[in-house]
């Protein structure tokens, strides 16, 4: 992705042997990620980038093991390749991360299949005629980098729109809602909806089972 790191092959060696050489240090492995391949949707071509990156990864872990120094862990892999490199030969370890929410990007858009663990929930603060709604969750409570959230709750609306503070409802073909009103939310992108929050109200067949602080909220590492 143009990111950290360096280059599969002889760069990766010079960078482990320069690990290995310091005694304060310890070479445990390798990690790759194929993030410019998680999106993809088409799957056959999802699957050839995958397996052209992983190629390159186990090459160089190969090539590390041939001039001596051991290579135990061997890590890649995200929620939309995760079955894909969890299969691949010398892949000891997935990254995976997103499955374990889930967001509308990976469930509608690539198709992976998890259940939605993490909604927002909203209030209808406004109505004209029957047709819109105004909610008070706009783009300081739920991000639109991947597009548009999802309506989860009531169904036969969508949302329309995000202003800073304010989300628009369209009616597709549900009854009409009242101001008070609640409605769920799912975001299209999760990764940059929770820092937006102070907590997680944790469910269990729609009992609240505890309150989690999301330690990341407004901050900048």
């Amino acid at each position: 992705m143009g990111r950290c790191g360096v280059l599969p092959g002889a760069e990766a060696l010079d960078l482990a042997r320069c690990i290995v050489d310091r005694p304060g240090l310890r070479f445990e492995g390798l990690m790759g990620y194929e993030g410019h391949a998680v999106m993809l949707k088409d799957p056959d071509r999802r699957r050839q980038v995958t397996e052209d990156s992983l190629c390159q990864l186990v090459e160089t872990a190969e090539l590390l093991r041939n001039k001596g120094i051991p290579v135990p862990i061997l890590s890649s892999g995200g929620t939309g390749t995760y079955f894909i490199t969890g299969a691949y030969p010398g892949i000891t370890e997935i990254q995976a991360g997103s499955y374990i929410t889930m967001d509308g990007q990976y469930r509608q858009e690539v198709g992976i299949d998890f259940e939605y663990g993490l909604t927002l929930l909203a209030t209808v603060i406004s109505t004209r005629g029957a047709d819109q709604a105004v909610i008070d969750a706009g783009q300081k409570a739920v991000t639109r980098d991947f597009g548009l959230p999802l309506l989860l709750e009531p169904p036969g609306w969508e949302i329309a729109g995000l202003s800073e503070e304010h989300g628009k409802l369209r009616r597709v073909d549900g009854p009409p809602l009242r101001v008070g009103d609640r409605v769920e939310i799912v975001p299209n992108h999760g990764c940059t909806t929770i820092n937006l929050h102070d907590e997680y109200a944790v469910v269990r067949a729609g009992v609240l089972e505890a309150v989690w602080p999301v330690a990341a909220r407004g901050k900048v590492y």
